[in-house]
């Protein structure tokens, strides 16, 4: 499968890295994340679709570790827009 734990994760770590590491403010730093990881999900999912699992333990690998993490992240940063964007 193209995307390995390491590499979504590691990509999602370099994004954050460089995001913050313009000077912006924490809104736009959280909704830049919030559309780069719904792009990412979209495109892990186009390419899940398209070349299937190799065998069980990778579908329940991805399912059980990947996704919760791209998720999580999803959730954690939508949240921040969301109350940010209240005040």
């Amino acid at each position: 499968m193209k995307y390995s734990l390491e590499n979504i994760i590691l990509e999602i770590h370099n994004k954050e890295d460089k995001i913050s590491s313009v000077s912006k403010r924490l809104i736009d730093e959280a909704y830049e994340m919030t559309v780069y990881l719904q792009d990412l999900l979209f495109s892990v999912k186009k390419y899940i679709i398209e070349n299937e699992f190799k065998n069980d333990a990778e579908e329940i690998h991805f399912f059980r570790t990947i996704k919760p993490q791209i998720l999580g992240k999803l959730i954690y940063y939508n949240k921040v827009y969301r109350i940010d964007n209240k005040h």
